[in-house]
């Protein structure tokens, strides 16, 4: 396999989507003082969750009828077998790792886990040009910014700080910035498919994007300014940069959209808090 096709496989199975989540969760934990761990038990039980749930959600859309065959649903749909055995397997490891993880984790993961199923459910008998279609990406943020930042904040040793809560906020306004301006490209290849940018309509939709950047710019300053460690300033600004790189990709769309950049360089972001590891591990 080429280094090529292998990028197109990491992308096509959501590996980067899996891994940005672990290393976001990784600094999210750090912010206990003292610090829970580098790694945590719950920090694998959340990547086979996001693996389990973006890989049955591309096989639910595949069920519906009408559905518009994008490269990721024609690869979930020819090796929807190896994919479902794949998901059984993560899934009984990841019961296994319940038994060794923190009993707040549970809690919360179960929480999750739930109003994950109700939405898959919805989703799976929702046609394509459904109203409710629409309400997708803010309620993916809101389950995936739960997953990655509460499952680390309820093992900290201590009470959560203003500042903790703006860095959580601001991480919820970065997914669902990412999902609308994903939203927003796919529009552009499928203009069929109904979604919040379909509501909105490309201009009112970049502008939330850009409004969005604006209220992540504020809060990231207002954190950054109540925050006691170095540690959690640098959390704040990676997050502004984080906003920043998805408000950057509103300009030049024809040039992002060629070859998915767009996708390579939104989902990338999330790799973006590993610097606050490394300046953490050097200090």
């Amino acid at each position: 396999m080429s280094k090529s096709n292998g990028f197109q496989l990491f992308n096509l199975l959501n590996i980067n989507i899996v891994a940005g989540a672990m290393i976001c969760h990784t600094v999210f934990l750090q912010l206990s003082q003292p610090p829970v761990g580098w790694f945590r038990v719950s920090t694998a039980l959340l990547g086979i969750s996001v693996f389990i749930i973006y890989t049955i959600d591309r096989l639910l859309d595949n069920r519906k009828k009408g559905q518009i065959t994008t490269r990721r649903h024609a690869f979930h749909r020819k090796y929807q077998g190896q994919l479902l055995f794949t998901v059984e397997i993560f899934a009984v490891l990841g019961l296994y790792l319940l038994n060794k993880t923190d009993f707040r984790v549970i809690l919360v993961g179960l929480g999750i886990a739930a109003l994950s199923v109700g939405y898959l459910t919805i989703v799976s008998k929702m046609t394509l040009h459904h109203f409710l279609q629409a309400y997708k990406e803010p309620i993916t943020a809101l389950l995936y910014a739960t997953g990655v930042w509460g499952t680390a904040v309820v093992q900290q040793h201590t009470p959560l700080s203003w500042t903790h809560w703006g860095i959580g906020l601001i991480f919820l306004l970065i997914a669902f910035q990412n999902l609308l301006l994903f939203s927003v490209y796919e529009q552009q290849n499928h203009p069929d498919v109904h979604s919040l940018a379909s509501y909105l309509g490309p201009k009112r939709a970049n502008q939330w994007i850009r409004y969005l950047f604006g209220l992540v710019l504020l809060l990231g300053l207002m954190s950054s300014y109540s925050a006691t460690t170095p540690f959690e300033k640098s959390i704040c600004w990676i997050e502004i940069s984080m906003s920043g790189v998805l408000y950057a990709l509103c300009f030049r769309q024809h040039f992002w959209q060629q070859h998915e950049r767009y996708r390579w360089l939104g989902d990338g972001i999330f790799f973006l808090p590993a610097i606050s590891l490394f300046l953490l591990l050097i200090k």
